[in-house]
């Protein structure tokens, strides 16, 4: 089974050599931290999935 942090990791090794396609940034390292600095810098909302949540097909109560 294949988590999400896994499936991130290996994203950003993939795309590392290229300026044509980029990850999204991480906002911090908790759920609090993402949502003040998403306060601070004006965003309008988040959306994360739990790290150490399993990757799957279909819905999932993973998403935070």
């Amino acid at each position: 089974m294949e988590f999400v942090s896994q499936r991130r990791m290996a994203l950003e090794q993939a795309i590392d050599y290229t300026d044509d396609i980029v990850a999204s940034r991480r906002l911090g390292a908790t759920g609090s931290s993402a949502v003040q600095l998403a306060k601070v810098s004006g965003l309008e909302g988040l959306v994360a999935k739990n790290a150490t949540a399993a990757c799957r097909e279909g819905r999932s109560n993973a998403w935070l």
